[in-house]
This record gives structure tokens, sequence and C-alpha cells, in this order.
């Protein structure tokens, strides 16, 4: 039994650590970013993730439903990073598909929602005194407060009429890169030009030093936004090629890319474009493995399309051709969008009993796994050549009932094939066993026979079998499930089992997505590699 138990232990452990994927490091890095206030590089994390994941039809209600957390990060990314439009989108969003208003998520929100309203109104008072007073110094102001503004194509469209002497005094006070520059560009041969260049060449140099000072590509791109053709760019551009490479050797997809696009005819180049299809190989496989079969099916067309005569290309057609043909058939989309989670009591006619966890949809694939067990307390004897055992017994007679003492564990899976509400299961047990036998035992007193009792006892020793399960499952008022099914372990035995059922809105899944990964990566294993 204790064996059993560990066995059942470590399975559940693998399954756990087997179940880590590239999402869940996305997320990672871009709650670090947010935890760093790293505002934008946050808003860029997680727009890649979206927009990767853009294809699957409901992923902006997943999202928000199952990402909450991450859906409200995003919104306070963007009023930090000054973007109120993009705030006021995702709010928007936010309240079309999350209704649970007691929440804290949506008090937050409510809360971003009237900062943005009190930010609109000001915003509109500003424009308006740039209107009336056509000052550059409150058009300055504009764009540094509201970069992604309502009216920024209108105030900076209209900042080469304002006066030149409003904007010096605003460059000299808040010494910004964007606004030196602009107003060299509006007043190139003003009065303060020199003044303004000299401040500019000031403010290059500091930039100069944040980027050659920095281990982060996308800070060192700062200089490149602000200085195209800076005076220190050879050496700025040699710093961020050598960042940008050791970011692509943690084959970081991006950074591959980045590297490969921006030094095309580099030596490094070819490293990692061998490293950069081996990358699109891998993580197509991965999602294969976690029966994404559309999403797999994306990643490898990617590469045959970007890669005519890559390293890996028959290999991709291969694979190419599974993901279609499995996207053809399983939705992708239901692997965790489960509506029920139930709890099972099972009854088997070898006979044992048992606890199943499961979940169930309604056109969906969906896991289960069952626990059975039958306890029996037995001994171990050893038998005379009379049929006698000395330690306890004079007389031991077996009869012709025997069972086996065991624990078993069976991974299984449920489809709907027909209508709601029958599925159909199937499922791969393993069982360690010992066969006891009923024995009549007796004691001799004074030369007469007296029946002691009965008793099971150990006939052989451990053994560990596996067998599959196969059968039918239905529900009825919403509320119970019924089971009915075959196994075969040696011998036929029947199932029964009979449960409750919790919808998943009233109470989480009591399954762990990283359960369910782990038996779509071990029932998929090899073929995706």
């Amino acid at each position: 039994m204790k064996k059993a138990l560990l066995l059942i232990v470590l399975f559940f452990n693998f399954l756990l650590v087997f179940s880590q994927n590239e999402n869940q490091a996305i997320l990672q890095n871009a709650k670090e970013a947010y935890n760093s206030h790293e505002f934008k590089r946050y808003i860029d994390i997680i727009s890649n993730y979206k927009n990767n994941n853009s294809s699957t039809p409901g992923f902006e209600e997943v999202f928000i439903q199952e990402k909450t957390e991450f859906q409200v990060m995003l919104i306070h990314s963007y009023i930090k990073t000054d973007d109120n439009l993009n705030a006021q989108k995702q709010i928007e969003s936010f309240f079309k598909h999350y209704k649970d208003k007691s929440s804290e998520s949506y008090v937050k929100v409510r809360e971003y929602e009237l900062y943005i309203e009190k930010e609109n109104i000001e915003e509109d008072k500003l424009f308006n005194t740039i209107q009336s007073k056509k000052s550059s110094y409150y058009a300055y102001e504009y764009t540094k407060k509201y970069p992604n503004g309502k009216y920024i194509t209108t105030v900076t469209d209209s900042l080469p009429s304002y006066n030149e002497n409003d904007s010096w005094k605003y460059c000299i006070r808040h010494k910004e890169i964007s606004d030196c520059q602009r107003h060299l560009k509006n007043h190139p041969n003003g009065a303060h030009s020199k003044e303004i260049t000299l401040l500019l060449d000031s403010l290059e140099f500091d930039c100069y030093k944040k980027s050659i000072n920095s281990p982060y590509p996308h800070v060192i791109k700062d200089y490149f936004r602000y200085f195209p053709e800076g005076k220190y760019d050879s050496l700025v551009r040699e710093h961020y090629k050598s960042k940008l490479y050791e970011n692509a050797l943690r084959l970081d997809s991006d950074d591959m890319r980045t590297y490969i696009e921006t030094f095309p005819n580099d030596e490094k180049t070819m490293i990692l474009d061998s490293l950069l299809q081996k990358n699109y190989l891998t993580t197509g496989n991965s999602y294969f493995r976690k029966w994404r079969f559309n999403t797999a099916s994306s990643i490898y067309s990617s590469y045959l399309q970007k890669y005519e005569n890559g390293i890996y290309k028959s290999t991709v057609e291969k694979k190419l051709k599974r993901a279609n043909f499995f996207g053809g058939i399983i939705d992708e989309n239901g692997i965790k969008e489960f509506d029920y989670t139930y709890i099972m009591f099972n009854y088997d006619t070898e006979p044992s009993y048992g606890i199943t966890i499961s979940q169930l949809n309604n056109k969906k694939i969906s896991f289960f796994y069952n626990f059975r067990f039958n306890v029996f307390d037995y001994e171990t004897v050893t038998f005379n050549n009379n049929g006698t055992n000395s330690t306890k017994y004079d007389l031991i007679t077996p009869t012709n009932d025997t069972r086996r003492d065991l624990t078993a564990l069976s991974l299984g899976v449920k489809y709907n094939p027909i209508s709601y509400p029958i599925w159909i299961y199937g499922a791969i047990g393993y069982e360690q066993y010992d066969d006891v036998r009923k024995y009549n035992c007796y004691n001799i007193v004074n030369g007469k026979t007296i029946s002691a009792n009965t008793q099971y006892f150990k006939t052989e020793k451990t053994k560990i079998t596996f067998y599959p399960e196969i059968g039918v499952i239905t529900t009825f008022l919403r509320t119970f499930t019924l089971k009915y099914g075959v196994m075969y372990n040696g011998k036929w035995a029947q199932q029964f089992g009979v449960g409750i059922m919790i919808n998943n809105e009233n109470m989480p899944s009591l399954i762990p997505d990283s359960w369910t990964e782990g038996c779509m990566n071990l029932l998929f294993i090899g073929w995706g590699n």
C-alpha cells in the first residue's frame, strides 16, 4: 500500500514538473518587468503574448477571465506610459467580458476608469489653452503629458507657428531630448538655436552613458531612437550587438530574430539562424504535445514559409501533416475550458472501490484520474507438509474464494461524439496487487478439531499489471453523474460509478491545469520530439 501511494505522489509530481511551458515563462517575465516598473516592456511582452494567441477564437475573453491579474496590470501600464487611449480600450474590453462587480480586480479597473475620465477633462482643458494662447510652452506640456493623446497630431503640426521664446524656456526647464529636437526642427534659425544645440549635445552624452552601461537591449535601443545618426552610434551599436547576442543565445526568439534582421551579414548570424530554426521546431512540438494543434500548425507553416530549404524541412513537413490531421478532429480551445468538475464513487466487480476526479464539457475532450483500492486484513504464513501452520493454527484448509489486495491508478480521456449528455471514456491503468485466498482455520483441542475462524492469506509475491478501461458516462438533473464500463486486468470486470458535479463558475476546478497539460504531454510523449 505504501509503495502504491508513493508511486501516485511521484506520478503527480512528474506531471506538475513536466507541464511547465513557454507561456508560463512569458507571463513570469511580464510580471517581473511590471514589478520593476518597466511598464513599456510589460506592454510589449503582453502585446506579443496576445498577438501570438489572437488567432485563437475567444482568446480575449479567456485572457480576461483567466488572466485578470495581467489584464489589470496592462491597463495600469498604459496609464503609467501616458497612453490613455489604449488604456480606455482595454477598460472597455474588460467590462464587456468581466462581470464580477464585487471582485478586487473589478473595483481596481473602475478606479482606473475614473482616473482616465478626469485625465480626459484635464487634457481637454490643456488643449483649449493651447488653442487660445498659441503658446509652444503649453504645446510642449501637452506632448510630454499626452504623447498618445487625442489631439497630439493637431498640436505637433501647429508647433512651428507658436512662439519660439516659449519653446526655448520649456526646453531649458525640462531638458528633454524630444523637446530640444522639436525646437530645432520648428525653429532651425531661431535666436536660441545655438543654446538648444549645446543642451542637446549634453543630453545625447547622458543618453550614451546610460545605454553603454545597460545590459538590456531594449534600454540600449533608446539611444538609436533619439539619435539615429548620433555621435556615439558605433560605440553604442557594438554594445547593443554584444548584449543582443547574449540574449539570443538564451533562446529568446525575439532577440534572435532582431539580431538576424539587424546584422544579416554578421558571422554569428548563421549560428543564431540555425538556433532559431531549432526553436521553431521545439516551440511547435511543445504546442503539439499540449494538443494545441492549430497553433502548432501555424508555427510549422511559418517555418516552411521562412525557410524553404531549412535544416528541419522534412521533419517539419511531417509534423505539419500530423498537426493538421489532429487539428481537424480536436478543438484545442477545449483542453482547459471545462464546464464542470465532478467527483465519483466507483465499484468494480473485481471487486474494488475507487474515487474518480474528472472534468466535463459538452463537445470537447477532457481527462479523469481514478484511484482504486481493495484492502484485506491478511497474513503471510508458513505451511507445513500436513497443511498446518505452526505459528497460529493447527489446520488450514483453502476455499475457492481468491481475491486481490490492490491499489491502482488509471489515467483516461472522455469525449462526446454523440450528443449531450453522453460521453465515452477510455483509460490505461497501473495496478499493484497481492493474490489472497480465503482459508478455513482450525485449532485442535484434546484431539478434537474446533473451528476457529476464516482468514485471508497471501499466496504469491506482489504483482504489477497495466490494464485498459472503456465505458460510458452520463448525467442527470445537471447535478449527478453515472458510469458503466468494463476493464480487463487478467480477467474481465464491470465498472459502476455515481458522482456529483460542480459547476466551475461556482467553484474552481479540482484538477489543476498543470495536471491536464501533464496528461497531454504523457499521452503524446515522443510525438513532438
